[in-house]
């Protein structure tokens, strides 16, 4: 699984805190960020990923928290009952951190402080969708933004062959 998205959640509810809330403690949120620059990026990750709103690649993600509800399950099944075998690859988190700047301007501090922790907990969860060989750590794509293939085409390559090679294949 390459750096995928956490469809189980709405990002500018789940990730980002509200700090128009009372409910929200100011204490947990790093002085150097601005009420405005939070606001601002819950906004963007609203209209970037939340399942309602169409995106880029055309596809509809409506359903997808019902299809996989929590990271960690529910478990995937293969051909004949078998647990198929997965890798789950991570993005290098300073290139992720640089991304969401350059492309979405998302500041470091918001990404680091509320993104990063939350996909790397996602990525931990997706360890455990399968009863296969798995191997129990999260690879990291060094020097990959989000979209791993676009980063490293060969670092993925190698990936593919490394686990068609365990299928015997």
């Amino acid at each position: 699984m390459l750096d995928t998205n956490p469809v189980h959640c709405q990002f500018q509810n789940d990730v980002f805190p509200d700090s128009t809330s009372a409910d929200v403690d100011p204490e947990s949120v790093p002085t150097d960020l601005t009420a405005d620059e939070l606001i601002a990026s819950r906004e963007i990750m609203y209209k970037m990923f939340s399942p309602e709103n169409p995106n880029k690649e055309g596809l509809d993600r409506r359903n997808l928290a019902q299809l996989l509800p929590s990271a960690s399950g529910p478990k995937l099944v293969g051909p004949g009952g078998k647990a198929p075998y997965i890798t789950v690859v991570g993005h290098d988190a300073e290139t992720f951190a640089q991304e969401g700047l350059d492309r979405m301007t998302i500041s470091r501090i918001v990404t680091q402080t509320y993104l990063q922790p939350y996909w790397e907990v996602y990525n931990q969860g997706l360890l455990k969708i399968s009863d296969s060989e798995v191997e129990n750590k999260v690879k990291i794509a060094k020097g990959c933004g989000h979209v791993i293939q676009l980063g490293d085409p060969h670092f993925v390559a190698e990936e593919l062959k490394a686990m068609l090679q365990k299928l015997g294949w």
